[in-house]
Formats: structure tokens, sequence, C-alpha cells
């Protein structure tokens, strides 16, 4: 008799069998062994065998790569899996970039502060082939985009000029960007929501009464009371905001009655005029000036 190991993927174990066993024999006792290995083996083997939550947390890390990513419109920090195609960091780079993949040129810059052009022909998962790259430069190749004229350093002043009708028509610049993947003001959800916003400031306007007493309740704010003084736009602030000037009875507000020097009511006490938004504003003769804590209806 001798003693012969067997290894599996679950245990590793001796069993006696005879030199003059049988292929047959020896595949029926290897199943049987199998069969019979004790449950505190396999369990004991898949602890080992299963990672620590330590150790998957650390594997996760270790399969993202932090870099910057530098363009002439940008700089910013991300975070890509390792195993990110060519193709799939392009797009992710122009959602930020407004660069086109087909324009773009990337060039690696590594820890050690060595870089490299990227080719687009390389293999398809660039942060496996090139580890430690630190930062990606983002270049934009088409010579006609807006961003490219205006760093034209040896145009002049003329080159730089474009009437509003022109970079309308334009295919390659920013706001066509911003068009094409509904961003900011080209949000459908957006001005749905701006334009229902407007439309209750308008109705609530509708109900104001300049030179009446009136209530001011902002979120996070006590309420506050003084006499309503203007409503309309502020220079320099956009032409289609609304503000409600107020002057109010104690020291809560931000000025005199004036923004960036101009005047638009009073002057008042210093810190006893503010602008704030139509929606916050009621205005009615049962807004009286508060009582005093240290005043009493009783005395006079």
């Amino acid at each position: 008799m001798h003693y012969i190991r067997l290894r599996s993927s679950l245990c590793s174990f001796f069993f006696r069998a005879s030199m003059l066993i049988t292929g047959d024999e020896f595949t029926r006792a290897c199943i049987f062994q199998l069969e019979h290995v004790p449950s505190l083996h396999e369990k004991e083997w898949f602890n080992r065998a299963k990672p620590s939550r330590a150790q998957e947390s650390r594997e996760l890390e270790l399969s993202m790569v932090r870099t910057s990513v530098v363009s002439s419109l940008c700089s910013v920090t991300k975070e890509w899996d390792e195993n990110i195609s060519y193709v799939q960091l392009c797009q992710r780079i122009e959602s930020f970039t407004g660069i086109e993949p087909r324009y773009m040129g990337l060039s690696f810059e590594f820890d050690d502060g060595k870089k490299l052009q990227v080719p687009e022909s390389m293999n398809p998962h660039p942060f496996r082939n090139y580890p430690h790259v630190s930062t990606i430069l983002v270049e934009d190749l088409n010579e006609n985009s807006v961003v490219n004229q205006l760093q034209n350093v040896n145009g002049t002043e003329s080159d730089f000029r474009i009437s509003d009708e022109e970079y309308a028509k334009r295919t390659d610049s920013v706001l066509q960007w911003k068009m094409r993947n509904h961003y900011g003001r080209f949000n459908p959800d957006l001005r749905r929501s701006l334009e229902s916003y407007r439309q209750l400031q308008q109705e609530r306007i509708d109900t104001l009464q300049i030179d009446q007493r009136c209530s001011v309740e902002s979120e996070g704010q006590a309420e506050r009371r003084g006499w309503l003084r203007f409503i309309g736009t502020i220079t320099g602030l956009s032409d289609q905001d609304i503000w409600c000037g107020v002057e109010f009875d104690d020291p809560v507000g931000k000025n005199d009655g004036s923004f960036k020097g101009r005047s638009y009511f009073g002057p008042v006490k210093l810190n006893h005029g503010g602008f704030v938004k139509p929606l916050t504003v009621r205005t009615g003769p049962e807004f009286l000036p508060r009582i005093k804590d240290d005043q009493s209806e009783d005395e006079i």
C-alpha cells in the first residue's frame, strides 16, 4: 500500500491506494474522498480564499486611476476605471471640455514628469499600457474652433470679434456643444422649471404694492418687516431677475437702498435696506412694526 496525495481547488489530502489500483478504481476513490471532505475543511478554505472587506476595498482602489485633466477651457481632477478604453476615455473628456473626439489630441504626463503623446491606434486600454499617469493634457486640433482662434496670438484685434448671429451659426462653438448636450439653459427640464418659477414670481408681484407695509420671509431667517420701496431689475444682474427693495424697521438688511453705487430707493439708515426675491415678500396693513421685548402694551 502507498499513500497518494490528492490536490483539488477545495482541498489537499492523502489516501491509501494499492500499487495495482486501476484507473476506474482510482477515479472512484477520488470521488469518494471528495464527497467525504469534512465541511470544516471547506469552511476554512473558503474563509482563507474569500478576500476581506479591506482587501476588496484595496482591490477597488487599485482598479481606479486618478488624474488631472487639463485643456484650454478647464482643469479638473477625475477618476477612471483602469480598464476604460481609448474611445470611452475621449467621450468622457468631451463631456466637460467640449472638444470632439475626432479633434482631440491626448498626451499623458507621468509621476516622474515625463510626457507621452497618446496615439489613437494604441491598445484599447491606455491606463493598462501606461501606469502612473498623473495628468491628461487635451489639445483641440480643430484650427477653426473658437478657442483656437482666441488663442491665436498672431491675429489682429479684428480676428477676435464675431457677431452673435455668426457665432450662433458655427457648428464648432461652445454654444453648439451646449445645445447638443442640453446643457445649462438648453436643458428642457431646467427651462420648464424656470418658466414655472417666473410665472409664480409674476403672480406674486401682481399682489404687491409699493410704499406699503411688508413682511419678508426668507428661508433660514426669521420674519423681517418694513416698507416695500422698489420693484424692478438691478443693473449688473440678469435683466430677467426681478427684485424687491425693502426698507426694514430694524438693521437686518445689507445696504442703504443702493447696489454697487447706484441708489434704487432711500437712502435709508445703514443695514436698513435690502433687495429680496418677490416670492419672499407680502404686503398689507397687518404687517405692523414688531413690539420690542423691552416694551409693553400696558405702559406708555
